[in-house]
């Protein structure tokens, strides 16, 4: 028995809205891990996290109104490509700067 379209579209909305808070959930635990591993200052990593916090929440206020202009799967597929560029380039980081 196959799912119907609109079970997999609500199983997909559903993993993006949670994409930011898995985000989030994952690096709290790591942040000592992470000033460690980057040879930064204790507490360095909090403004990480505060920078991290409040680009996703200017982006919802930015792009929620461009996707309503330019259409919801453009706006997505460039957040996503976006997100996934900043991830690699986290992955090869020499410092937490």
């Amino acid at each position: 028995m196959r799912p119907s379209p609109s079970r997999l579209l609500l199983l997909l909305l559903m993993l993006l809205t949670a994409l930011g808070e898995i985000s989030t959930q994952l690096l709290i635990p790591a942040l000592g891990a992470l000033e460690r591993g980057l040879h930064a200052a204790p507490g360095s990593s909090l403004l990480a996290l505060s920078l991290f916090v409040a680009a996703f929440g200017l982006g919802q206020l930015l792009l929620g109104p461009l996707s309503d202009r330019l259409g919801r799967r453009p706006v997505l597929l460039a957040g996503l490509s976006l997100y996934l560029l900043a991830s690699l380039g986290m992955l090869l980081a020499e410092n937490i700067q």
